[in-house]
């Protein structure tokens, strides 16, 4: 089980994880552990996830709304049809539905350092060693980028991750303005990024994209998309120059997780969410506020 603060309202609540049955089979097993490393493939995840790219599969969306209390006043709704009432054409059209404009104001100030989607987020320090530890399990930096120059550089620092699940609207944007430096992606499985993959190294196993930015407020800052079961694609935009709260991409299908890297000294995160990252409770975001400030000091 996890706990979640939701930011905009400080209730703190259970979270309900999707397909909780069919995943504690996987993961707690021994049939289950067997087929994990099929189940966890590239291949088998796209084969799972086709059943949602259906057209038969849009009459599950109503359901899922009112079991998982997905908000559906702030996205944008296809006009509806007599073969599809909900207007989206499958579940999996659902998914990557985006916000309307203006749904997700950005924070002003450009000395804030934004967050990159709708989801759950937690934070905490990156060792002088280049290594951070997420949920019990340690990980290198030089793992996340597979490059450990560029590793080197954020020694020190601060991470933020943002997990997403299936209810949350998997569009991403950038953390902040800049010029890439770095592009590149790496692993190859498919873990789930929910409570059942705790203790796995997820982040340096699945699949995942990052990209790397030379910002005027906070220095480098790193911006990694992992994908999860079920998520076959990550849909990158151009990223040579972004600006703070553009579109960044999407996923398709499925729940996914986001790791933004900070250098030592360029950022202070919120006070509330280091708080309560520190009691091992992540807090509900959403897209382009402010979850930290810069500090002018990066190096």
């Amino acid at each position: 089980m996890i706990e979640v603060r939701d930011r905009r309202t400080g209730a703190v609540y259970a979270e309900r994880q999707v397909g909780a049955r069919l995943l504690t089979a996987l993961y707690t097993t021994w049939w289950g552990r067997l087929l994990l490393p099929l189940a966890t493939s590239r291949v088998m995840s796209e084969a799972m996830a086709l059943g949602r790219r259906g057209p038969r599969s849009a009459a599950a969306i109503p359901a899922f709304c009112d079991e998982y209390d997905v908000d559906l006043d702030d996205v944008v709704r296809p006009p509806a049809t007599e073969r599809h009432p909900q207007g989206w054409t499958s579940f999996a059209d659902f998914f990557v539905r985006d916000w309307k404009p203006g749904a997700r104001p950005v924070a002003e100030d450009p000395a804030a350092l934004l967050t990159p989607a709708d989801g759950k987020l937690c934070l905490g320090p990156i060792g002088r060693d280049a290594r951070l530890r997420v949920k019990g399990v340690d990980y290198g930096i030089a793992d996340l980028l597979a490059d450990q120059a560029l590793a080197d550089r954020f020694a020190g620092g601060t991470w933020f991750v943002v997990r997403l699940t299936v209810d949350d609207a998997h569009r991403y944007v950038h953390v902040a303005s800049g010029r890439c430096v770095a592009r590149g992606r790496a692993g190859r499985l498919q873990h789930t990024v929910g409570p059942l993959g705790d203790g796995r190294a997820v982040l340096v196993s699945n699949r995942r994209w990052y990209t790397v930015h030379d910002t005027a407020e906070f220095g480098l800052v790193a911006q990694i998309e992992v994908g999860a079961m079920l998520v076959g694609k990550v849909r990158n935009h151009d990223c040579e120059d972004c600006v703070r709260g553009t579109p960044k991409g999407r996923f398709e299908v499925g729940g996914s997780t986001i790791v933004v890297l900070c250098q030592r000294g360029a950022v202070v995160p919120d006070e509330d969410l280091a708080e309560w990252a520190a009691r091992g409770v992540e807090s509900r975001v959403r897209a382009g506020e402010r979850i930290g400030i810069a500090t002018g000091s990066a190096r």
